[in-house]
């Protein structure tokens, strides 16, 4: 009999990035089958789909959880924080079709030259949303948090460069 459960999912992965180069990361997410994940709210006759969003934020330190505008970072303590595109490639930024499975994280050089270079912490967490009881998916304020997971975790270190963008 098992005396230990452990719920945690999530896979560590390190980051090492280059102050004030542009920063991009490609995540191809499958589910069980090893198939291509179907993201974003995507409308099928009556029936509606789950609705996905994705975070990456990086802190000073995994508890780094205070108003941490006196220190210079962010509110919620993150040094820097982006939203995931879900296939960016597409004209409908809410509905994965031409490349299923595939969030987009970037930050452009003139935001990744104002932090300092040094080693963060990160994660990526996954939120997935059930359309509101109207199914109006453009509408998202009515759409329910169905749960949350993080994905990807580790360390994320900010290398120092040579050449100073002008």
């Amino acid at each position: 009999m098992a005396n230990q459960i452990n719920l945690d999912r999530s896979q560590r992965v390190d980051i090492t990035c280059k102050r004030g180069d542009t920063f991009n990361l490609n995540l191809e997410l499958k589910d069980d089958s090893n198939q291509p994940l179907t993201l974003g709210y995507q409308q099928t006759g009556d029936v509606t789909d789950d609705g996905y969003s994705y975070i990456l934020e990086v802190r000073n330190a995994d508890t780094d959880d205070y108003d941490g505008a006196a220190s210079g970072a962010n509110h919620d303590g993150h040094v820097l924080s982006i939203t995931g595109v879900i296939d960016p490639f597409t004209s409908n930024p809410t509905a994965s079709s031409e490349n299923p499975g595939l969030v987009v994280f970037s930050a452009a050089h003139t935001v990744m030259e104002l932090l300092a270079s040094g080693i963060y912490v990160y994660d990526i967490q996954q939120k997935i949303e059930k359309p509101g009881i109207d199914d109006d998916v453009s509408a998202t304020s009515d759409n329910v948090v169905d749960s949350v997971e993080t994905l990807l975790y580790g360390i994320f270190k900010i290398v120092e460069d040579v050449t100073v963008n002008v």
